[in-house]
């Protein structure tokens, strides 16, 4: 009978990529896959997973308390600091850090109730680290951790330490530790002095796709596309590269989002006429973006460095556009997103804040057919060399790893 391995998510998959991904690989590999989320509260064999629609509605249900914790801390820190009240932000301080380490216990009595034994489990957020540790402990049931992101950046705020110190513990008992860069890699191994195997958010190559961003927009073949798969927060500049766009007075130029939270974005186009040549589409499943925006021209990552995980990340849009055969606009202060694309030459830097740069690189690269094939090719080029099924292997000794050394300890 295959071993039981489940994948633990507080995101719909939806949303989730990279745990849907991994899951399937763990299928592949002949393990029995389950995946547990929050949204559903059971787990479920992969070949149950939500289709698009339900996915959607679970995540427009989903209360963000973390998100939540942020904007009433930032709101009552403004206020409070400029009435001078220091000793009152230090009281608040304290609440939220209570309240941070509530929560965290709160996560562990949902998941305790619902989420069955396995022979592993696999762990894509610290925030349910409770339960896996005591399990860890009590049942011995081995586990990995996936840190999608390098947390102590994003999260600096005093009230995170309740987290910092979970993480440090499920680092530590961790039977396989992973993560998504080499630059994120090394961000743990000096904070934590243990290095993460390294498996990148890569997708699985195109197929081919009747339904496509070209043909959904009805572009013609000479329409210049640009896409960028993303949301409008902190750290992408998606309104320069707007304002770009309006300054080029050409029909056959096209601007396209993927990704929700542009209701505003897309009001004010709207209004200055735009509406023709930039485009906000809803968001796709992950498996559908590769191939849908397999037909256009370039693809645009806005994030720019706000901490040092985006300097080190490498985010599933670059992914996206890199498994489409996409050439791509970048910061080069993203530093692992310039590594690839100085190696690949698959990719132009610009500084994504700088409307008029932007404009004057668009109207050139839509003019310059000979650069735009160079790019092209070199982007395929690029594309077959980051491939979801490369790391198989990875994932496969991974798991072979983690479970060898629960036997060992049991055996002991």
């Amino acid at each position: 009978m295959p071993k039981t391995v489940i994948s633990i998510t507080p995101l719909p998959l939806y949303k989730d990529s990279r745990t849907l991904k991994i899951a399937r690989s763990i299928h592949e590999l002949g393990y029995q896959s389950l995946v547990w989320d929050t949204q559903n509260v059971r787990a479920y064999p992969i070949s149950e997973l939500p289709t698009l629609p339900a996915a959607t509605k679970a995540l427009a249900n989903n209360t963000r308390k973390s998100t939540l914790l942020e904007f009433t801390w930032r709101t009552a820190k403004r206020i409070l600091t400029w009435l001078g009240v220091k000793q009152m932000l230090r009281v608040i301080g304290v609440v939220v850090w209570f309240r941070t380490l509530v929560d965290l216990f709160r996560n562990a009595r949902t998941i305790r109730r619902t989420l069955p034994p396995a022979d592993l489990y696999y762990l894509h957020s610290l925030e349910f680290g409770i339960i896996i540790l005591w399990r860890r402990m009590t049942a011995n049931i081995p586990y990995v951790y996936d840190a999608h992101d390098f947390y102590i950046a994003l999260h600096q705020q005093k009230w995170w330490q309740p987290l910092h110190i979970l993480e440090r513990l499920l680092i530590k008992y961790s039977a396989g530790f992973v993560t998504v860069s080499d630059g994120v890699g090394e961000l743990y191994t000096k904070t934590f002095q243990r290095t993460p195997v390294v498996i990148p958010n890569t997708q699985y190559l195109p197929k081919r796709n009747r339904v496509t961003i070209r043909k959904l927009l009805r572009l013609k073949k000479h329409d210049f596309l640009i896409v960028s798969i993303c949301r409008p927060v902190e750290g992408r500049a998606v309104w320069p590269i707007m304002e770009a766009m309006m300054a080029i007075d050409r029909s056959n130029l096209h601007l396209a989002f993927i990704g929700d939270g542009y209701q505003e974005h897309a009001r004010t186009i709207q209004a200055r006429g735009a509406t023709s040549r930039i485009h906000f589409l809803p968001p796709l499943a992950p498996e559908m973006v590769t191939d849908f925006i397999a037909d256009a021209n370039l693809g645009f990552m806005p994030y720019y460095v706000v901490h040092e995980n985006l300097r080190q990340a490498l985010p599933n849009g670059f992914f996206q556009c890199v498994a489409a055969g996409l050439p791509v606009l970048y910061d080069p202060k993203l530093v692992e997103i310039g590594r690839i694309c100085s190696e690949y030459m698959n990719g132009i830097e610009i500084d994504p804040l700088d409307s008029d740069n932007l404009a004057k690189l668009i109207r050139h690269l839509s003019q310059s057919v000979v650069e735009c094939q160079r790019l092209k090719k070199n982007a395929q080029k690029a594309a077959r060399h980051f491939n979801w099924r490369l790391e198989t292997p990875k994932i496969k000794a991974l798991l072979e790893n983690a479970i060898k050394k629960s036997a060992v300890k049991q055996k002991g």
